[in-house]
C-alpha cells in the first residue's frame, strides 16, 4: 500500500486522542493505535487516501478497539468524568455547558449508557438525557458558524 505512510502521518494525531479519550492511558492508546493500523493494513485493498470517508472509517475501527480494550482491562477507566469527586459532589459548582460535555464525552467517548453516566455524575437519567440533547444542539450551532 503506497499511501500507508500518508494515512499514517495525516491521521495518526487525531485517531490517538480519540483512542486516549477512550483508554485515558497514554501507553495503552499507542498500543490500540498500532492495532488499528494492522487492521487497516490488513484491510488495505478497501483503503485510498484520497476517499474523503477514509478518517471516517479509521475512527470506527480505532474507537472499535479502543472499547474491545477496555473490554479487556476495566481497570483503564479510572476517571470517566474529568473532574474530581468534589466537584462531582457539588452539582452547583457545574456550569451546564461543562456538564453537557462531559455527558457527551461519557456517553459518546466513553461508551457508557445513560444510566451508568447518570450515576457517575450524580444526576437522574433525565438530566443526561436533557444534557446529551442540549450538547448535540451546540455542537450543530456551532458547525453552521
Amino acid at each position: 500500500m503506497a499511501g500507508f505512510h500518508i494515512l499514517y502521518d495525516k491521521y495518526a494525531p487525531v485517531l490517538m486522542g480519540c483512542i486516549h479519550r477512550i483508554v485515558n492511558n497514554h501507553n495503552v492508546a499507542e498500543s490500540v493505535l498500532v492495532k488499528t493500523y494492522v487492521h487497516i493494513w490488513d484491510q488495505q485493498a478497501s483503503f485510498y487516501p484520497e476517499d474523503a470517508a477514509v478518517l471516517s472509517r479509521m475512527m470506527g475501527i480505532a474507537r472499535k478497539l479502543a472499547f474491545e480494550e477496555i473490554k479487556a482491562n476495566p481497570g483503564l477507566q479510572q476517571d470517566f468524568t474529568g473532574s474530581n469527586q468534589k466537584e462531582a459532589d457539588s452539582k452547583s459548582a457545574i456550569n451546564p455547558e461543562e456538564q453537557q460535555n462531559r455527558v457527551f464525552n461519557l456517553l459518546y467517548h466513553r461508551g457508557i449508557n445513560s444510566e451508568h453516566a447518570a450515576s457517575l455524575l450524580n444526576i437522574t437519567v433525565e438530566e443526561v438525557k436533557s444534557h446529551l440533547r442540549m450538547a448535540v444542539k451546540n455542537l450543530k450551532n456551532k458547525e453552521q458558524c
